[in-house]
């Protein structure tokens, strides 16, 4: 096997960065494969989530919105095959992302998941309106400047309770 570009090990350690896996401070093993664990449930949660409300779009006539959001619930099964078979890993076989798709329940739910959105295309097309009616649109006027600057507050009054715990907690 060739060497790793430079540009692809810069890649790597940004993207284990920006997971929060590149270093785990005073972390025994079953710690870190607890950490694992939790990320792989919440990769699971995203995936679940993710198409759930590309179908309230798609009910709703906004059919690129779901379109593009059930294209991305994709990217991370595939960013994850990608970076575990660098790592030399067949990540399909270890944690059965293609097991499950291959039996017989992936195939009942690709097939309700197709039919759903045929019924909401025919839906649509028959009644001239999407299953859905409710505008999207947002009326700037009745958004105040002091809600946006609350808003603003609040998220960093959260952070600073999220950091001094940490804090506590490492110190």
């Amino acid at each position: 096997m060739s060497a790793k570009p430079k540009f692809a090990e810069r890649a790597d350690r940004l993207l284990e960065h920006s997971a929060g896996v590149d270093t785990l401070p005073e972390v025994d093993e079953h710690q870190k494969q607890a950490v694992f664990r939790a990320m792989a449930v919440g990769f699971s949660v995203y995936t679940w989530v993710l198409p759930t409300v590309a179908i309230i779009f798609f009910a709703s006539g906004l059919w690129w919105a779901g379109l593009l959001l059930i294209i991305s619930a994709g990217m991370p099964a595939l960013a994850v095959r990608m970076y575990a078979r660098q790592l030399g890993v067949g990540s399909v076989r270890q944690t059965g992302l293609e097991r499950r798709w291959a039996r017989p329940t992936g195939l009942v739910l690709s097939l309700l998941g197709f039919a759903l959105l045929g019924g909401l295309a025919i839906f649509q097309s028959t009644t001239g309106h999407p299953l859905f009616e409710w505008t999207w649109r947002i009326d700037m006027s009745t958004i105040r400047f002091e809600s946006l600057i609350g808003g603003g507050i609040g998220v960093f009054i959260a952070w600073l309770i999220v950091r001094n715990k940490h804090r506590r907690r490492h110190h």
